[in-house]
């Protein structure tokens, strides 16, 4: 490739020269040219100056998410090169070789039909061609490269930073297979698919991503997306995110006990543990929930007169009638809970053999974009008040 250097010393007279490249496609995104590649490097000189052996090499060719470039090059004498200065310019790269950190030729190249394509000078006198093709060998990023990639996606350069995390999600990285599925589920530089996103989203579960499992959580809970509804799943991703703590997981396992619903026994006193946990993390909703669930005796019978009073002077905004008291409740439960579940506080007002009525209560507007709702179920009649 560049050729063996015995000594350094010769490199500082040298004067390095540029080759330009003409006849290349301009018009790849750069986005596209994102990864590593596996790299040969051949000679077209046999020899250079001063008697220099003129070799082969080969290597790697890493584009980074940052659109520096980097990677190492070892010839046929063993001697280990790496790439210094480089610069990429639309799908043109230009730069450096260094051996030790020193300066010892140039080089230039252009992406296109998927691969790189170039020459190379060496100070040495040796010159040649190399060229790139797309590698299955993983991209190495640490974790700070990583997260810049992710952020890049939520900030909206969903084209670009999908490129990366594509290859990060198919190499088991949790983060991706997470932001991935969330960019499928949303259609968010991909074709909404759901079936993907719950794929991913169950990869990205299987890899421990806590915000993977309340998704997955969330998703069985109501049935959307996923093949059928599942109380079972649905209790399972959420109560493995909340047994590490996670906050979202925490405050709907608080919010499955106060309910009753997906399997669970109704219990408040089971609730209020994962809403202490939950707000001790700061998260709003469950703050609220706590408080109200830790409302005074004489607390609660001011909102039992409060409902009383609305039931009688207020006509409801919605009254349905269902096939049963069963299923009147089902309905409460299930349109409540969605509502109270990350928005409102909530509070169980009153509960007897055919009667089942229930406030929620907000907390600040920010939380609460509802306000005050009470719900009903007489019988087979739901009633709401807003």
């Amino acid at each position: 490739m560049l050729g063996s250097f015995p000594s350094r010393k010769a490199f500082g007279l040298c004067v390095t020269f540029w080759v330009g490249l003409t006849g290349y496609d301009t018009s790849a995104e750069q986005s596209e040219l994102i990864g590593r590649y596996a790299v040969e490097y051949t000679h077209e000189t046999e020899q250079g100056a001063n008697g220099a052996v003129c070799l082969d090499g080969s290597g790697t060719f890493e584009v980074l998410p940052s659109l520096t470039v980097r990677g190492v090059i070892t010839n046929s004498d063993g001697q280990e090169i790496t790439y210094g200065k480089a610069k990429l310019n639309g799908n043109q790269v230009t730069g450096s070789f260094l051996i030790q950190g020193k300066d010892v030729g140039d080089f230039s190249g252009a992406y296109a039909d998927g691969r790189w394509r170039g020459d190379y000078h060496a100070i040495n006198g040796c010159s040649g061609t190399w060229r790139g093709e797309k590698s299955e060998a993983p991209i190495d990023l640490d974790e700070s490269t990583k997260q810049k990639v992710i952020d890049s996606f939520f900030d909206g350069n969903y084209t670009a930073a999908l490129s990366t995390l594509e290859i990060l999600a198919q190499q088991g990285d949790a983060r991706a297979r997470y932001v991935l599925a969330f960019a499928y589920e949303n259609g968010l530089g991909k074709e909404t698919d759901l079936q993907e996103a719950v794929r991913w989203y169950s990869k990205a579960a299987d890899g421990g991503h806590l915000k993977a499992m309340v998704r997955l959580g969330e998703l069985y809970a109501v049935g959307f997306a996923v093949e059928e509804q599942s109380d079972e799943l649905a209790v399972m991703y959420m109560r493995k995110a909340a047994m590490r703590r996670d906050p979202e997981a925490l405050h709907f396992m608080g919010m499955f006990f106060t309910w009753g619903i997906l399997g669970v026994r109704r219990d408040t006193d089971q609730a209020l543990p994962f809403f202490w946990l939950a707000a001790a993390q700061g998260l709003e909703p469950s703050i609220s929930q706590r408080a109200a669930l830790e409302v005074s005796e004489g607390g609660k019978q001011a909102l039992f007169a409060e409902m009383a009073r609305t039931r009688e002077q207020e006509e409801p905004g919605r009254v349905a009638t269902l096939a049963s008291h069963q299923t009147c409740l089902d309905s409460l439960k299930s349109q409540s809970f969605q509502a109270a579940s990350m928005y409102l506080a909530l509070i169980v007002a009153e509960e007897r053999e055919d009667y089942f009525f229930a406030a929620l209560l907000g907390g600040s507007d920010e939380y609460s974009p509802l306000g005050e709702s009470y719900w009903e179920c007489s019988g087979r009649t739901l009633s709401i008040w807003f």
